[in-house]
């Protein structure tokens, strides 16, 4: 059974959890429609979106080496070839640079959402009670777990006001209950066992960002391809258009980039 199936009527039935659940209710809620979403990438993978029209970050494609495990993970788990964000989190694992996109940005989208990283849980990297890891088992945890993207924010409400005793300990604590499948409780597990994975289907286009970071390599990197650039008269290149929009959150970089936007997420929430 996965995390928010009849999540409100088995609240229900406990009393002392009901209680939490009403007390934590508006201000989960209030989180959750505000939330921007958050998508790490390597500086090349990044690079080849800013280098060229029409700046999108694109889903995971068959014939790609960097996408192969995430399309044997989608294959596996009965998902859409898809773009990835998470829901006011950010991974360093997935690369260097970290990007914030607004609330409602998912509404020009088709999609969908599941309250852990598939790709963590295709690889073993998220420890389940389910009878095994065989991938018709984690197929069927999945779609029994999926929310249809215009819906995400509404689940991801319940699951901060059912899981976390403040909307704050999402960033700074395990969840306060167990969920049916062993999940939160597993020492094992850190916070990608317990976060949204929101997933467009389309590209989307990297200088809506609202806000962005990076590692202190990336700035060098940048500078360089700016001067290598060749002359393009009065027009933009893909790349200065993508440099004039918002600018990053530490100029020179920051070792801990995906901390900084994290709080930077937590700040535009109110917490």
């Amino acid at each position: 059974m996965a995390a928010l199936t009849d999540i409100e009527n088995r609240i229900h039935l406990d009393r002392v959890w009901k209680r939490d659940f009403d007390a934590n209710r508006e201000n989960a809620e209030s989180v959750a429609q505000s939330i921007p979403i958050l998508h790490v990438t390597s500086f090349e993978s990044l690079l080849s979106v800013v280098l060229n029209q029409p700046l999108e970050l694109v889903p995971s494609r068959e014939g790609s080496e960097e996408s192969a495990r995430t399309v044997r993970a989608e294959d596996a788990l009965g998902l859409e070839r898809s773009l990835y964000f998470y829901s006011g989190r950010a991974f360093p694992g997935f690369g260097d640079v970290a990007l914030a996109f607004e609330a409602g940005c998912e509404d020009d989208h088709t999609g969908s959402a599941t309250p852990f990283d598939t790709g963590g849980l295709f690889a073993g990297h998220i420890k389940t009670n389910l009878p095994s890891n065989d991938p018709l088992v984690l197929r069927a945890f999945t779609q029994e777990s999926l929310s249809d993207l215009g819906e995400w924010r509404d689940a991801f409400a319940v699951f901060l006001a059912a899981y976390f005793r403040k909307p704050a300990d999402f960033w700074g604590a395990r969840p306060c209950k167990a969920d049916p499948d062993g999940v939160f409780k597993n020492p094992d597990n850190t916070w990608r066992a317990w976060t949204f994975e929101v997933r467009f289907y389309e590209g989307h286009n990297v200088c809506s960002r609202v806000a962005w970071a990076h590692s202190e390599a990336v700035v060098e990197r940048l500078t360089e391809m700016l001067i290598d650039e060749p002359p393009q008269g009065a027009f933009p290149t893909p790349l200065q258009q993508f440099l004039e929009g918002k600018p990053s959150l530490s100029p020179q970089g920051n070792v801990d980039f995906c901390g900084e936007i994290e709080r930077w997420t937590q700040r535009e929430v109110g917490i």
